[in-house]
């Protein structure tokens, strides 16, 4: 759900300033593990939004 709003935010954002904005725009998402000796990321996605 946050994934996704997140990508619906950043393409309106990217609609708006389509003229102004020069650049990429990625998202990575995943979940945090965090273990006594080491936090551990697990990668789910990275994706690019529509620019």
């Amino acid at each position: 759900l946050v994934l996704k709003k997140g990508k619906d935010m950043i393409n309106e954002f990217l609609k708006k300033e389509k003229d102004h904005f020069k650049g990429n725009i990625a998202i990575i998402s995943g979940i945090t593990v965090n273990t006594p000796g080491i936090d551990h990321f697990i990668l789910k996605e990275i994706s690019y939004a529509n620019n």
